[in-house]
Order: C-alpha cells, then sequence, then structure tokens
C-alpha cells in the first residue's frame, strides 16, 4: 500500500485542489511509474553524509511549477536530462518503503539551498525522523 504524507501537513503554498492533484501525480510516479511533463531528474543527495544515510531525494520539478500541470519539459526529453533550479524534497520509509514523506518544495534557486549544508542536515533529520518511524 502506497501512502503520502507531508512535512508538518504543509501543502507547500498550493491550494488544497492543487496539492491533491499534486499528490496523485507523485503517487502515480512512484506506484506505476508514470512521468508527467512537470517531474524531472529524481536523484538521492550525497551531502552532507546524514543526507545519505537518511536517503534524501530530491525530484526536479519544471521551474513553470506553481501547482499546475500545464509548463513541463518535452515529452521527448530524457528523465535525467530534465533539471531546473526547483525541487521536491522527499524520502521513503525503511520499513516501509512504499510510504513516502513530502519533505518540502524548494523554490527558486534549488541548488544553491542545497549547497547550505546546516539546512541540508535539518531535512536530513526530518528524513531520518520519519524513516524511523516508518
Amino acid at each position: 500500500m502506497y501512502k503520502i504524507f507531508t512535512y508538518k501537513g504543509s501543502r507547500f503554498g498550493l491550494t488544497e485542489t492543487e496539492f491533491e492533484a499534486f499528490k496523485t501525480t507523485f503517487l502515480a510516479y512512484k506506484k506505476d511509474n508514470i512521468l508527467p511533463p512537470i517531474f524531472g531528474r529524481d536523484a538521492s543527495y550525497t551531502r552532507p553524509p546524514s543526507a545519505k544515510e537518511n536517503q534524501l531525494m530530491h525530484l526536479h520539478l519544471s521551474d513553470s511549477f506553481h501547482g499546475e500541470q500545464l509548463d513541463g519539459w518535452s515529452e521527448y526529453l530524457t528523465q535525467y536530462k530534465r533539471t531546473s533550479n526547483t525541487f521536491l524534497i522527499y524520502c521513503s520509509g525503511i520499513m516501509y518503503p512504499k510510504y513516502y514523506l513530502l519533505i518540502a518544495i524548494l523554490q527558486p534557486k534549488a541548488h544553491d539551498k542545497s549547497e547550505d549544508m546546516l539546512f541540508m542536515s535539518q531535512l536530513s533529520e526530518i528524513a531520518g525522523n520519519f524513516r524511523m518511524k516508518y
């Protein structure tokens, strides 16, 4: 069974309708391997070490992302080449790997924010707490 959680119940500034659509899209991506036009490269963090240990992930979102699924990359562009400066930060559970915690959407300048090791350590701690529970 797949389940989506959000950090502190955040909707990341999206309306309830937009956020429910976003969660449904994320679930289809994970469950059915459906790549929507707004999702890009999906990669793990390797720094700081706690991010790697807690399997903190980032999924590139189209820079035009505002909760709508209208603007995205061309369907002909491979997922790996779909990069942006807007990230969804998430992790999955250890005992329940189909449980996902959506932690934050970093925008704008997600790459710059990812270089802040104190900030990344805080995100890693959130992921670690979730993974210990699930």
